[in-house]
Formats: structure tokens, sequence, C-alpha cells
């Protein structure tokens, strides 16, 4: 038969089978796909669409460039139509064909209907597909375009084609030898992109940010971690010459195949390496071979040629390791910046920043290991919140509290951290409009090395907020509003990253209409862990396994029946119950008891499991909870000596030791109990806490109570900790220094004047000076000012929990900072940082705001020195009422020297946080640079008075 007419028949039948596919009696197919290149596609797409009676779409469609009609952004139909498309290759058709999967598509594999029609006869210029195998009928056939080539030519053709694939010697050994263990996670494709990226690194000088935007996008997608990566690119040696000799070796054979690739015939067999044994479309896999083959240019042949290539890539490699290691430097000075401005709150790097040990299965949390339960629902949703994180798109992670929210979208993190490829960027509030703190993050993470993600969880105040400064409504959808903003910027500029938001139900619920709508279209996973099996290993795993099983299949199904919310918190706690009494059967009656509400239940577990069900040890305990209710977590160290009121005499003794409380099990039972009240707990717990000192939690759980037990436990505690605060107002008789009043103040009262801790301060003056500034500072200053635990000596014990410092020190400090005056010559001391500033220059450092505090603002004769030292410290304070009087009293001496320029400087800083500041001045005793400070304050003024004040503002600017 003659060729033309071979190609006719083929051709025809292959229209009629797309025809009648797409247009036939039976309504059936809207898109058909037709594959393989090099069949003759676009003819019998021509043809197919004239037998159809209804109007046909032709296509062509490329996997990164969506293109025009009838495709959208999202690469959906935009129309009810039939439609022919044509791929550029399989790659391509396998993206489209996912993409329309709400549309009756069908792959149409025209080799296939070729090899029906040809049998055997031309089996020469048989291909093969094997990316389609899922989508296409068969995986190998007939290429049309190759029967109009010699035989002899086409075998010859195939032959250098695939000798590039990658299963060939210099493959191998690529490989083998090279890439070792990254190649077993990756294969094929890996090779082929570290070759490219190698290839290009031989032919220009490149800069690091260039050779670090190749790496990490080549790292990122394929899941390995671009140190890895990095480390067998950049690092002389064994590993280094290999990977240079295989990209000689790839140049040969591309050399080879050089004329084959650029003739059209071929495309198939191009697109069965590229696609199938690479991972490359067409398009790149092309590039790669050509760029290989431009090596051979400077004919390389004896082994001095390929050692002065050697040497050519190793300079080049050098340069680029240079460039990187300043690029490193730059993004962690700018992640550092970003954690002293407070809207990043921490970066993790690896899985134990979180706190997760993945090999052991545990999880370090508020100051001790816990099991980590992972069942196959836990998994499921821990990997699609991953998958989110992979595909960088914005995670809403969603639920009632203490379901485990946080906790599943913790180990995601963790698990995406293993990798090596993420780097996460805790969002924390911030006491500033965050429109600059963005905008800074959005540049850091355009140079980050790792993909950000940015993980924002306001569901627990973080420790270094003040009560008043917890996270409102307002300020949360304001974050989230920022980080929706950033993350569709950088989605349109074509380098998304991925942010993941965990949102309880009751503060997705606070927030603005138009901001939940926005919330609503990205991706949202709805936590249910509410299975029995699941809750019954929680229940098992925090018990010691000490139980029968029976135990924890009944409690697991209890809850997870009865239980809407706080289900996974219950099980926890009921299993933390069962270790402590000993699988008593108290346990799973006081989770029968809660009703289903885990508050009530939570409520049962801190009388009873806490407090031992003991009346009077929660009459002793009464001060140090309430006072714990208000302030959270603070130091053990503060808890060996307890104010206590004697309910017999109203006597309040300030200073009872806490092994003379009795206490059913002795030191380990006590040990305990300050463990338990001194740490941090889950919010729903210190929900609870705070709502029993209130006496609010009865009225709250009483509707949804069937019997009355629970509510009786529960106003028993109200009641006892309401008469405890009430006697603490008025005591008969006070033994020690502790007053009377409020329970916060009691225990601050009593602390200042422990011994101990005044001779740990004594021991260690300077540090005392920085943890004080540190209270004062509205920055994460440990950042900029390092100060690890051990430094600090025995002084660390009655100041941090956990290695940070808690609101309840910080609060502390502030308050009780008048009362140790005596430790330090407050001159000496300015004058001592002074020298300090001069030798190591401007550093941002928490000790003069301590001696500006303890000086109560009034510095004598060191006033000069003073304000230079303070001049750039003191608009880092935290505007509370204790700082802005020591402030106010630093500018009335300024003054009063008759300093005006320099009161200026420091009104200017503090004038958004007390507006009459400016009045304390007169314009007309400035100079100029003192007027420009001014005049920078009444400005900023004017966004933030009222109306009534502005006329006061423009005269004095006008002035």
């Amino acid at each position: 038969m003659l060729l033309a007419d071979l190609f006719e028949r083929l051709v025809n039948q292959a229209a009629e089978d797309v025809a009648k596919e797409l247009c036939g009696a039976i309504p059936g197919t809207d898109v058909v796909i037709l594959v393989t290149p090099g069949s003759a596609r676009h003819e019998v797409a021509r043809r197919a669409a004239a037998k159809c009676d209804t109007p046909v779409k032709i296509l062509t469609y490329k996997a990164d460039e969506p293109g025009t009609e009838p495709l959208d952004k999202d690469k959906i139909l935009k129309e009810d139509a039939k439609v022919i498309a044509i791929p550029l290759d399989n790659l391509a058709a396998r993206d489209l064909y996912q993409h329309l999967a709400t549309k009756r598509r069908k792959v149409i594999d025209l080799p296939s209907i070729y090899q029906r029609l040809l049998g055997s006869s031309y089996n020469y210029a048989k291909v093969r597909y094997k990316k389609l195998r899922h989508i296409a009928k068969t995986t190998e056939g007939i290429s049309i375009s190759l029967l109009q080539l010699n035989p002899l030519e086409v075998e010859k053709g195939i032959k250098a084609i695939r000798r590039l694939r990658p299963r060939q010697r210099s493959a191998k050994e690529l490989l083998a030898e090279v890439l070792e263990d990254l190649a077993t996670k990756v294969g094929a494709q890996l090779v082929a992109e570290v070759l490219h990226l190698g290839i290009e690194l031989l032919e220009r000088s490149g800069t690091g940010s260039w050779l670090i935007d190749k790496v990490h996008k080549l790292s990122s997608r394929l899941g390995i971690r671009s140190e890895d990566l990095l480390e067998k690119l950049l690092t002389k040696g064994r590993a280094r010459d290999h990977f240079i000799e295989a990209v000689v070796q790839f140049a040969k054979a591309a050399a080879e195949a050089s004329p084959y690739l650029q003739n059209p015939s071929f495309e198939a067999v191009v697109a069965e390496v590229a696609n199938d044994g690479w991972g490359l479309s067409i398009e790149k896999f092309k590039t790669l071979a050509e760029n290989a083959a431009k090596l051979l240019r400077s004919k390389i042949a004896t082994k001095d040629d390929i050692e002065r290539l050697k040497k050519e890539l190793e300079d080049r490699l050098d340069k680029a390791w240079k460039e990187l290691e300043k690029l490193k430097k730059r993004v962690e000075e700018a992640e550092t910046e970003l954690q002293v401005l407070g809207i990043v709150s921490e970066v993790w790097k690896r899985p134990k920043d979180l706190g997760f040990d993945l090999e052991r299965g545990v999880f370090h949390v508020y100051g001790s290991d816990k099991p980590l339960v992972v069942t196959d629902s836990f998994a499921k949703q821990a990997e699609e919140i991953l998958d989110g994180i992979r595909e960088g798109k914005f995670v809403v992670v969603r639920g009632e509290k203490g379901i485990g929210k946080s906790t599943l979208t913790l180990y995601a993190l963790a698990k995406a951290l293993s990798t090596g490829n993420f780097r996460v960027y805790k969002i924390g509030p911030t006491h500033k409009e965050p429109t600059e703190e963005f905008h800074k993050l959005s540049i850091t993470v355009k140079m980050a090395l790792h993909t950000p993600v940015l993980f924002y969880d306001p569901a627990t105040p973080p420790y270094y907020e003040a009560p008043s400064d917890a996270p409102q409504p307002t300020a949360i959808g304001q974050i989230i509003r920022h980080l929706l903003d950033l993350h569709e910027r950088l989605l349109e500029e074509g380098s998304p990253i991925p942010v993941v938001v965990v949102l309880p139900n009751d503060i997705y619920a606070t927030l603005p209409s138009e901001l939940k709508q926005r919330l609503d279209a990205h991706m949202a996973v709805e936590v249910d862990l509410r299975q029995p099996q699941f809750l019954a290993e929680i229940v098992k795993a925090y018990s010691g396994t000490t139980c029968k099983d029976e135990v924890y299949q009944k409690i697991g199904r209890e809850i997870a029946e009865k239980y809407e919310g706080g289900y996974t918190l219950v099980a926890r706690y009921a299993g933390e119950w069962l270790r402590q009494a000993g699988c008593a059967t108290n346990v799973a009656k006081a989770v029968e008891a809660g009703g289903g509400n885990a508050k009530t239940f939570l409520a049962l577990y801190i009388y009873k499991g806490i407090f031992q069900g003991d009346s009077r040890l929660l009459w002793a305990l009464a001060i140090p909870f309430l006072a714990r209710a208000k302030l959270g977590p603070m130091p053990p160290k503060w808890l060996e000596e307890i104010p206590q009121i004697d309910p017999r005499d109203n006597t309040l003794y300030c200073n009872t030791p806490l092994h003379s409380v009795p206490i059913q099990g002795g030191d380990e039972a006590r040990e305990f109990i300050k463990k338990w009240l001194a740490e941090e707990h889950e919010d729903l717990i210190e929900e609870v806490i705070k709502e029993l000192a209130q006496g609010t939690l009865s009225a709250q759980v009483e509707p949804m109570l069937k019997g009355k037990t629970a509510l009786k436990y529960i106003m028993n505690i109200e009641n006892t900790l309401a008469e405890v605060a009430e006697r603490l107002k008025s005591p008969a008789r006070v033994v020690g220094n502790c007053g009377g009043g409020d329970p916060v103040d009691v225990l601050f009262e009593q602390l200042a004047q422990r011994k101990e801790l005044r001779e740990a301060i004594e021991r260690h003056t300077w540090e005392f000076l920085e943890a004080v500034g540190e209270s004062l500072l509205n920055v994460r200053v440990e950042l900029v000012y390092p100060k690890i635990k051990s430094q600090r000596g025995d002084l660390g014990e009655w100041i941090f929990v956990d290695n940070y410092m808690p609101l309840s020190v910080i609060l502390f400090l502030q308050k009780s900072v008048h009362r140790f005056t005596y430790i330090i010559d407050h001159c000496q001391a300015i004058e001592h940082l002074h020298q300090r500033a001069i030798e190591r220059g401007e550093l941002l450092e928490p000790t003069p705001l301590a001696i500006l505090a303890l000086s109560k603002g009034r510095l004598g004769q060191c006033i000069d020195k003073a304000w230079k030292v303070l001049a750039k410290q003191i608009g880092n304070i935290i505007p509370t009422e204790e700082a802005l009087t020591w402030a106010r009293e630093f500018i009335r001496h300024l003054i009063e020297r008759e300093m005006f320029n320099e009161a200026a400087v420091i009104i200017a800083q503090l004038s958004s946080y007390d507006q009459n500041l400016v009045k304390f001045i007169e314009p007309s005793k400035l100079n100029w640079i003192g007027k420009i400070y001014y005049g920078k304050a009444l400005i900023s003024l004017l966004y933030n008075t009222e109306i009534t004040e502005h006329k006061y503002m423009i005269e004095k600017i006008e002035e």
C-alpha cells in the first residue's frame, strides 16, 4: 500500500473513532484528549470535528500555560461544549485529565488505533507511553509520523534517543554514586534536574540567589532536603568528580541524539524518554539535552580536557557556595528582625523545635514529654494538612476546642520539617499595626532558602502577652486578613507559600462576614477525631497502660458517644487520672458524670485528680490557685512557700512552706500539685481554671447536666475559692509581709520578701537588671540579646518556666521593681552602659530600662549620659502605666535640666502612648533638630486623637 493511502486510511479511521466517542447517538464524552505526539493528532481532530453535527472546539494544552478558551485559570472548561484537546505531551495530557475530573472526559491513544489496524507489520515504529497507563487504553502503539521515514533510519534514531534514558550507564552511575540516598526517594526525575542545574552552572557564572532559586524549587517540588542536594553539588571530592564525569557522558549521548531530537517525526520517541524516563516535559528535556550537547563544542576528548572541565565547574560551584553563605546569613538576619518585631514569634527548622520526636513517638509540651498517638484517622487528617502545605495552599484547620486541632497541625508541620524542605514561621500577636511587619515578612519569605510555612494559632495567648493584650477577635481578624493578602499576592506573582491557620469554631464565629467568606474560599480541614478506638488509645497512652483493655474501650466509647467538643482533651486527662489513681473506677464515673461537657469533666478532674477531692487541701492552696487563674504559668520555685489563710481565725500566713501542708501521698503528691499549678495547660483547661476562680462555671454548665453530682462538686470549688478571696480582703491578722487584698498582690508581696530570692538577686545583680528590663520591652529581647537560663544561675529558677519568661514573672517584675532599688548604684550602672555602648556600638539591650524603672526616672547627676543610653531604648518599652509613669518623670527631669531637645526625642517615641506628653514642652525652646522630633510627634497624633485636640496639634505644628 502506498504511504499516502496508508496515511489516509489510518487517519480517517481514527477520526471516525473520535467522532463516535464525542458526537455519537448516545450522549457520552464532553472532552476527548488525544495522545500521543507523533500521531497526526491535529489532522485527526479536524476530520473528527467535521463529522460531528454539533460544534466542536479544538484546542492545544500546555500544563503550565492553560492558554485560551475554553479553559480558565483553574484549567476547568468555561462552558458546556464538545472539545477535542491536544496536549503538548503526555505529562500535559495527564495534568489535563486530572483537572477535568468533574467533566465527562476520555483519553484516546491514537497509536493503539494504528496498531490495531496495522498489526505487527510496522513494529519498528512502535513507541511507548507508560505515563498514561492509568488513563489510556494501552501504553504502546505505532507512531504514524515514523512511518514516513526509512526503517533503518527510524531504528537508528530511536536507539540514539533512548540512549538518553536514565537507565543508561551515565545516569546509572549518577544515581548509584553521586546522589545515593536522594535517588531512592525521587528516582530519575532528580537526575534530570540535577544534570540540568550542573550544566547551567557550567554555562554561566551565576549568583547565589540564582542558585538558591534553582535548588529550592527543585528540592521542594521533589520532596528532598535542599541541604543534601547542595552538598552533592557544592562539596569537593569524589561525589563531585562523578557528577562532572556524568555530565560529560550525558553530553556525548545528547550530541549523538541531537539530529533526531530536532526531527518532528521522532516526537513520540522524545515524549517516551522525556515523560516516562525523566519526568520532564518535551520542551524541558530538549533544552536539557541541547545544553548538554553544547559542552562538546570544545571537542572534549582527552583526560586533560575532562580535568579542565572539572576545574571550571569547581570554580563556578565554589563561587556559588560563597554567594549562598552570604544569602543564608541575610535570611537569618531577616528572620531575627521579624522575631524582634513580634509578628514572627518563633522560627522552627526541625521537628524537635515543635517538641516532636517522631522516631520515639513523643512530643514535648508544657514542660514534659507526652505520648504521640497516631491512628489511621489521625494520620489521614494530618496528611490532608500536609498535602495543602506541599501545594502551597492557605489551609484553615477548624473545629471545637480540646479536640486535638493544634496537636494534629503541629504533627503535620513536624512531618513537613522532617523532609528538610520547609521552615515554619509562627505568627504571633504584635503591639503595633502589622502592615509594615507583614511587608518585611513578604520580603523575607521570597529570600528563604526553604519553603516558608506561615503558621498562626490564636487560640492560646503567647506567654509574653499581658491579659489586656490577649488577642481579641478584631486583632485576630487583622492578622488573618494580612495573611490572606500576603498569600494571594504571592500566588499572583507565581511564588505561593503555604499558610496554616488553626481556628477554633468560637473564634471563627466572631470574625466579620467578609473575612469568613475569604477564608471559606480556601482549603478547610474540619478536624474530626471522635472515633472510639482513637480515644481509647489516647486514654491508654496517658494512663501508662496499667489497666485492662476493656477499661480503655469503655471510656473511649463513652467519650465518643457523649462528648461533641473537647473529646481528645477529656480522653487525655481520663488517662492521666487513671495513672494517678491506679485504674480506679471513679474515673469512668467522672467521664459519665461529665454529661458530654468537657469543662464539667475537667473541673471534676481538677477537684478529684489534683486536689484529691479534699476541700481542706483546696482551701490551703486557694490563694496560689486564684493568683494562677489570673497570671497563668509561674515558676515552680514560687510555690515552695505560699500565702495561706486560716479558716478558723482568719489569720493570713504569708510564708507557709508547701511541705507543711497535709497531703495524702506525701512529698511526691506535693511535687505533683506544685508542678501542675505552675505549668501551662491547654486553652480549655486554662478556661476552666479561670471560670472556677471567677465563680461562673457552674451557671454555664448547669443546663447541660442531667444529674446534680458534678454540679455539686463544681459549686463547692467555686464557693471555697470565693470565701478565701473575700476573707483575703480583710484578714484579722497577718503573719509576715504580704498585706491583704487581691490574691495576685498578696502573692507578689510575699514573693518580694522571700529571703532566698533576694540572695539570688544579690549574687546575680546584673542578670536581674536584664530580667527587669526584659519585662519592660515590647519585643522578644532574647533574640537580640540572648541569655540562656544557665547563665543566670539559681536566679533562673525564679524567673523562668521551661526556659522562657512567662507573663506571671513579667508582671511581678513590673509591679515589684520598686522593692529592689537598693541593689545598684544607678549612675554607676549608667556609666558602665555608656562605656559599653561606645565600645560595642548601639545595642538593643534591656538593662537601661531596668535602671529607668529602679530610679523611677530620677537619674540625678548622670542625666546627660542616661539620656544617651536611653534615647534609643525607651521607644521599645511596653506601654504599661508603670513604664509610662517612669518615662514621664524622666522627661520632666530632662526639662528641669533644660535639656529640651533631648526631651523632644523621648516625647516623639512615646507620644502615641500618651498624647499629653507633647504638652510638656514649648516648641520655642527647641533647636531645629528638636523641632523635627516634636513635629513628628504632633503629626502622628493627628491620626490618633479626638477631633477636639486637632486644633491644638495644628497650632503647634504651625508654630
